[in-house]
């Protein structure tokens, strides 16, 4: 039975007359003697979405079911709800744009949160938000544990980590294990009495849904596969253990004392809201066995490419939408290199005349191309799953024998950025094992030497040399945010800020005399996803000295941003990007099984 609101999204979201006479005695206003498993849903108004602009965690449930967050947008503006369902509405959270991950403490006393690059906490008994800690990187998924600590799945090579609620320390909670093909751990769930977290444990190349879901102990270490094949791994009190598979909500018997699984999961749920790329399975379940998800079954985000002169106007240059996550365009314009995401993730050609597109690479994982200055040949990275050389990067010919030549291998992600106009020198990114973001320069001369940027505990990437390589761009957040600075080379110093509240990716006009980077939109901007990423344009003088101009806007767009996420063409009269038509996969409607749990223990009792 679907509800539709014909009000703004913050008034009427979820199950609003529905619960009035069906749950009231299941929240203790009429107490019966037992719990029936009840099915609910909620739709929204045309073009409203639960869920945001991301490929995160948008849905939370208390532990006794009365309270649910989740993401929703709203005219393309997404942000946090919170909803007691003794009451009619929902209610946004201030300052709460662009939010994602939410999920409640144990007590259900509070509502912690990502907004932008802060782990916030929300009083459920009302006052303003209390500030966790910064986490600078990207997290996917958050457990509170009742040991005092909350942990979070982040990104390569960095495995879970668990931040305190006392202090705000940011430590490490698990390791990639890179000798098995390791290369991200996510989505944890603390089991009852604080001994072991559940997580997806993703190998590179594959897809979330063949992940595999393990528990870790919180006293060693020690980590013990549970299933193969899986994502978002929740446990159920009625002793089962959840999990998200193509689309489908999967469930098995599972005793969180002895972590053994017993029998072959089934499936309990199909069309669960799920992106396959990044593994984020859009439900919850309550500590009382009630069960919440976002229709819509395994989807990626449609992007296509597109071509954008000075003054805004837009061609399509894709024929069809794709998962497209890097471009690169080469020195006569003739050729794109675009990294294509989806079962594998491999760089492709698309041709700027006819819009033809062949696959160039093939294997477990290919992206972020970046040409060579003459064009017959391109660099790009790649994952091996061979133990200390998990990640290398890659020189290939577009003529020849087709043999991928290595000229570095690491432990840790490798990205390249660009390449000297000369040829000379290969700018590239470099991820430490405390997960900064470093920047590199190898030198092409054979020797492959190679020399690092980052000289302290900062993130910085996206560097490029000017045309006449006598200067250097680059964004780095030592301020405390990304902003976009500009270096002599080779001296490197001084370096001169350019953009102003927050900029990323800088790009050179072919003639050095104007500067391009993305602006950094602030977490409570409320900008809507048309105007969400905007390119700046900044007037450059290089001589006799640096003397950078005022930063003005050319044109917004509901653009992607990831890698190498846009190019100016060597003519200079335009740009091409990946535009979002639909950012990440979203859904009208949320459903709700009450008591769910004791369903699943009438159909599927643990044995």
């Amino acid at each position: 039975m679907a509800i539709q609101s014909g009000s703004r999204i913050g008034s009427a979201i979820l199950i609003v007359g529905l619960f009035i006479g069906g749950s009231l005695w299941v929240f203790g206003h009429t107490p019966a003697p037992t719990v029936r498993t009840m099915r609910l849903a909620a739709s929204l108004p045309p073009g409203d979405t639960f869920g945001g602009p991301f490929a995160f965690p948008s849905v939370a449930i208390s532990p006794d079911s009365r309270h649910i967050a989740y993401v929703a947008s709203h005219d393309g503006v997404a942000q946090l709800y919170l909803r007691d369902l003794t009451e009619w509405n929902g209610k946004p959270l201030p300052g709460t744009v662009d939010a994602h991950t939410p999920f409640f403490s144990p007590d259900g006393q509070w509502l912690a949160a990502m907004i932008g690059t802060k782990l916030v906490k929300f009083p459920m008994a009302g006052g303003p938000p209390v500030a966790i800690t910064n986490i600078p990187f990207k997290v996917y998924g958050g457990s509170w544990s009742s040991d005092g600590w909350i942990y979070m799945g982040t990104v390569p090579p960095l495995g879970l980590v668990k931040i305190s609620l006392e202090t705000g320390a940011l430590l490490g909670a698990s390791k990639v294990d890179d000798d098995h093909g390791e290369t991200e751990h996510r989505y944890p769930d603390a089991l009852p009495g604080g001994k072991w977290v559940l997580f997806a444990a993703r190998k590179g190349g594959h897809a979330y849904d063949e992940a595999e879901i393990c528990a870790i102990s919180l006293k060693n270490g020690e980590v013990k596969s549970l299933i193969k094949g899986g994502t978002s791994p929740k446990y159920l009190s009625s002793g089962h253990l959840a999990f998200v598979r193509e689309g489908k909500l999967m469930v098995v018997p599972f005793d969180p004392v002895s972590l053994q699984v017993k029998g072959e999961p089934v499936a309990a749920a199909d069309g669960v809201l799920e992106n396959p790329t990044v593994g984020a399975g859009q439900y919850a379940v309550s500590a009382d066995g009630s069960l919440i998800f976002a229709t819509g079954g395994a989807k990626l985000a449609d992007r296509e490419l597109v071509y954008i002169d000075r003054g805004g106007a837009t061609k399509v240059l894709s024929s069809r939408k794709q998962q497209y996550e890097d471009l690169a365009i080469s020195p006569d314009g003739r050729q794109l290199a675009v990294t294509i995401g989806g079962k594998t993730t491999d760089i492709w050609l698309h041709d700027m005349a006819s819009g033809a597109e062949k696959v160039f690479t093939s294997g477990l994982e290919h992206r972020s191309p970046a040409w060579s200055g003459d064009g017959k040949r391109l660099f790009y990275s790649g994952y091996t799953g061979i133990e200390d050389q998990q990640w290398v990067m890659i020189q290939k010919d577009l003529d020849g024998d087709g043999k991928e030549h290595t000229l570095r291998f690491s432990e840790t992600p490798l990205m390249p950025w660009f390449i000297s106009r000369d040829g000379q020198i290969l700018l590239y990114e470099e991820s430490s094992r405390s997960g900064n973001a470093l920047s590199e320069l190898m030198w092409m001369d054979g020797s492959h030497r190679f020399q690092n940027m980052t000289l302290h505990d900062f993130n910085q990437e996206w560097s490029q040399f000017s045309a006449d390589g006598h200067w250097l761009a680059y964004n780095i957040d030592e301020s405390g945010q990304q902003e976009v600075y500009v270096v002599p080379y080779p001296a490197l110093v001084p370096k001169v800020k350019i953009s102003t509240g927050g900029g990323t990716h800088p790009f050179w006009s072919t003639d050095g005399k104007e500067l391009y980077y993305l602006s950094a939109p602030a977490a409570d901007a409320g900008r809507p996803l048309d105007q969400r990423v905007r390119l700046m344009a900044v007037p450059m003088e290089t001589s006799p000295a640096l003397k950078p101009g005022t930063p003005h806007m050319l044109f917004a767009g509901p653009f992607y941003q990831g890698g190498h996420d846009y190019v100016m063409t060597p003519d200079g009269k335009g740009f091409i990007f990946i535009r979002e038509s639909q950012p990440v996969p979203a859904s009208a409607e949320l459903r709700m099984i009450v008591n769910w749990a004791g369903d699943l223990s009438q159909h599927l009792p643990r044995r």
